[in-house]
C-alpha cells in the first residue's frame, strides 16, 4: 500500500488530530521515509536515520488522524555560525497533500517546539521559505535572506 492510498476522506476533512512520537507507530516509518523521499529526494538510509531518535537529537513526531498518519516533524542538530555549539533544529516539516491547509502543520510546528517532544534544549531553530507558519506559533524571527528567500527563526523551549 502506497503512503497515500491508506486515507479515504476527503480534503478538507481533518477532524481530530493526535500528535504522537513515531516510536508510537513504528509501523508508520516507512510511510514516512516514501514521503520525504518523494518530496525531497533525500536518499532512503538518511531518511530512515534522521526519523530516528538519537544521542543527538529527538525522534520524529507524526500528525495522525483516525489512526491514519497525516504528517510528519524531523529533528537535527546543526552549528550555524552564530551559533557557539551544534542547537536543535526542525529539519523537516511534512504534510500530506490532501490534509494541507488544515492546521496540521501549524500542530505539528506547535508540539514539536514542547520539552514532551524536545527534551530540555533552551531554543530550537528552523530554516524555512514558509517563516509565517513559524510566526503565527510565536517563533522570532532571527535573520532573513532577501536573496534565497530563506529564514532562520528561533523558539524559546519552556518547560511547563
Amino acid at each position: 500500500m502506497s503512503a497515500s492510498g491508506c486515507f479515504s476522506g476527503p480534503k478538507n476533512s481533518v477532524r481530530a488530530t493526535t500528535i504522537l512520537s513515531l516510536a508510537d507507530r513504528p509501523d508508520c516509518a516507512k510511510f514516512v521515509v516514501d514521503w520525504l523521499h518523494r518530496e525531497w529526494g533525500i536518499d532512503v538510509d538518511e531518511i530512515s536515520s534522521l526519523i530516528q531518535a538519537s544521542d543527538e537529537r529527538p525522534g520524529a513526531i507524526l500528525a495522525v488522524e483516525d489512526d491514519h498518519p497525516m504528517g510528519v516533524l524531523a529533528y537535527k542538530r546543526y552549528h550555524a555560525n552564530f551559533q557557539l555549539r551544534p542547537e536543535l533544529w526542525i529539519n523537516a516539516v511534512y504534510v500530506l497533500p490532501d490534509f494541507r491547509r488544515n492546521g496540521v502543520g501549524r500542530k505539528l510546528v506547535i508540539a514539536g517546539s514542547m520539552p514532551r517532544y524536545v527534551g530540555d534544549p533552551k531554543e530550537i531553530f528552523v530554516y524555512t521559505d514558509v517563516p509565517a507558519l513559524y510566526l503565527s506559533c510565536g517563533w522570532k524571527l532571527v535573520v532573513s535572506d532577501a536573496t534565497t528567500g530563506m529564514h532562520t527563526l528561533r523558539f524559546p523551549i519552556v518547560s511547563r
